[in-house]
């Protein structure tokens, strides 16, 4: 597991009526029943599903990071600010690694540019597929977004280069400025 920064509380709390991950309210879902939903929507709306569960994702996750590391809203309150940019991919990355989807590695960090590429192993919503010649993982690519977003501050975009469930052996992400 990533290194997780201590100061950022990220741990999950079951209570009766209330699940919080890295203090954020959550409901444990099966993965069956997320990849249920993506073919439900896929089924209903063609092949603008993706972008429907990519886009909710996005923005859901950029406002749950800016929480996490205290900030308000991507706007001149943080301009200007400098942040331990590759310490908040790192802290995201840990938290990400603690939901279930699979296990996200950093490849390739650039702050400058901005540029982030990971990879995931073991990645579950795929194992629900069957083979196909496109990507599904449009859940993880807006959580990929919105967190850079609230790390670089920018607007940012994330595409899937490579999914288990074309075949390949694990899911690579490239996430650049929108």
């Amino acid at each position: 597991m990533g290194m997780i920064d201590k100061n950022i509380k990220h741990e999950v709390i079951i209570e009766e009526g209330k699940t919080t991950i890295a203090g954020q309210r959550a409901m444990l879902l099966s993965v069956k029943t997320i990849a249920t939903q993506q073919k439900e929507l896929e089924r209903l709306v063609g092949e603008k599903w993706g972008h429907v569960v990519y886009e909710a994702e996005r923005k859901a996750i950029q406002e749950a990071a800016l929480q996490i590391f205290g900030l308000k809203q991507l706007d001149s309150f943080t301009k200007g600010k400098t942040f331990d940019k590759k310490s908040m991919v790192d802290t995201l990355i840990g938290i990400f690694n603690c939901a279930g989807y699979g296990v996200l590695k950093l490849k390739k960090f650039d702050e400058a540019k901005p540029y982030v590429l990971v990879t995931m192993e073991k990645s579950t919503i795929p194992q629900e597929y069957e083979k196909r010649d496109s990507p599904v993982c449009f859940r993880v690519a807006g959580i990929l977004a919105g967190g850079a977003e609230a790390v670089f501050m920018v607007p940012m975009k994330c595409k899937e280069k490579k999914c288990m469930s074309m075949g390949d052996s694990h899911c690579e992400f490239e996430i650049t400025r929108r």
